[in-house]
């Protein structure tokens, strides 16, 4: 089974686990986003594949964030800490979670 994930957050850490990700399901389908063209930019060059898409989004803009993990299996959250709420509010209600406010 093919799986698809989106991974946010092309940092060092996202880089990681976009690498493993490719590393360890040869049919993985992997999408690393970021605000950051930059960072895509290197993080697509550290990895040395041409597997991983990459697409840029702000974590901030819920909407985009929805339209970004549609199609995905799962998520991957490898952002700096202030924005990994923002993150998981999108997709799962607040009443599954009721820790996040």
């Amino acid at each position: 089974m093919t799986r698809r994930y989106a991974v946010f957050g092309a940092g060092m850490m996202g880089r990681v686990v976009a690498n493993d990700l490719i590393g360890s399901e040869p049919d993985a389908h992997v999408t690393l986003l970021d605000f950051s063209e930059e960072l895509l930019v290197e993080a697509s060059a550290a990895i040395g594949s041409d597997r991983p898409r990459v697409a840029r989004v702000d974590a901030t803009d819920r909407e985009a964030t929805k339209r970004a993990m549609a199609g995905h299996d799962a998520a991957v959250g490898a952002l700096p800490h202030a924005l990994s709420l923002l993150l998981v509010k999108p997709r799962w209600p607040p009443e599954r979670h009721s820790s996040i406010s």
